[in-house]
C-alpha cells in the first residue's frame, strides 16, 4: 500500500458524518501527503504546500548549523581547550573562523583568544558577551573590541586595546560608549558599566580606567572584582602585545 492509499484507508476510517471526513471530501478530494516529520504534529499536509514547507525545513536547518557553529566557537573561546580539541572545533567552524580573524588588526587572532581566556580564568565572574561590538552613537559607529558581564559586579566590562600610544581622544570615545550601555543597555539591578583601555606602547598610561560613578565606589566596588594594572601588564607582556622598552 502506498502513502496516498494509505490516506484514503484513513480518510474511509472517519466515523460517517465526521467533520473532519467531510472537510477532506468537500475541497474536491485535494491530494494529500503525509510527511513523517509532521506525524508529531498529527496534521495532513497539501501537496501544494509542500515546496513552501521544504523551504522552511530547509532554512531551519540552515539556522542550526549556524547555532551549532555559534557553540562551538563560544565554547573554544571560553574554555583552556587542548590543541588537538582546537584544531576539531576550528574544522567546524569553517568560514565562520575566517570571518573572526577578519575582525581584527591590533593584534594576532590568537593573542586576541588569549585575552578573552585571560579576563575568564582571573575567577571575577567575567563572562563573554561580545566581541567587535559597533555602537550607535550620536550618528558614529563607535566600536569595542570587547564586552563582558562581570557576575560579581552585576555589570558590563568594556575592553578596547588601542595600537600605539596612549590617546586621550581614545579613553573619551570608550567613555562615550560606557555611558552609551549605562543609558540603553543597562537592565534594572545591574551597576554602572566600566571600561577598560590598554595601549600596547609602553609608557605611564598602557591601562586606564572609564567610568561613570565616583571614584570612591570605583576604588571600594569595582576595583576588588577587576584585573590590576599589574596583572594586565604582565599578560600583555606575556603575549608579546607590548612595544618599545620596558618602563
Amino acid at each position: 500500500m502506498n502513502e496516498m492509499e494509505s490516506i484514503e484507508s484513513r480518510i474511509a476510517l472517519l466515523p460517517k458524518g465526521s467533520i473532519t471526513k467531510k472537510v477532506i471530501q468537500g475541497k474536491d478530494r485535494y491530494y494529500l501527503q503525509w510527511r513523517e516529520g509532521d506525524k508529531v504534529r498529527n496534521r495532513y499536509v497539501k501537496e501544494a504546500e509542500l515546496p513552501e514547507l521544504s523551504a522552511q525545513i530547509a532554512e531551519r536547518k540552515g539556522l542550526q548549523q549556524r547555532l551549532v557553529e555559534l557553540q562551538v566557537a563560544s565554547v573554544q573561546r571560553s574554555l583552556m581547550v587542548s590543541e588537538g580539541a582546537q584544531s576539531s572545533a576550528e574544522f567546524l567552524m569553517g568560514s565562520f573562523a575566517a570571518e573572526r580573524r577578519a575582525s581584527y588588526s591590533v593584534a594576532p587572532y590568537e593573542s586576541q583568544d588569549r585575552m578573552v581566556n585571560f579576563f575568564l580564568s582571573l575567577g571575577l565572574g567575567f563572562c563573554l558577551e561580545a566581541r567587535a561590538r559597533q555602537l550607535p552613537v550620536n550618528g558614529t559607529d563607535l566600536s569595542v573590541d570587547w564586552v563582558f558581564y562581570n557576575r560579581m559586579l552585576h555589570c558590563h566590562v568594556l575592553v578596547n586595546l588601542k595600537d600605539g600610544k596612549f590617546r586621550k581622544t581614545d579613553l573619551d570615545q570608550l567613555g562615550t560608549c560606557v555611558r552609551h550601555y549605562r543609558d540603553k543597555v543597562m537592565q534594572p539591578g545591574d551597576n554602572p558599566p566600566v571600561g577598560i583601555l590598554l595601549t600596547t606602547s609602553r609608557g605611564p598610561k598602557m591601562v586606564e580606567f572609564a567610568t561613570s560613578v565616583a571614584k570612591s565606589d570605583f576604588a571600594s566596588v569595582y576595583k576588588p572584582k577587576l584585573p590590576t594594572r599589574h596583572q594586565l601588564l604582565d599578560f600583555m607582556e606575556k603575549s608579546d602585545l607590548l612595544k618599545g622598552e620596558r618602563v
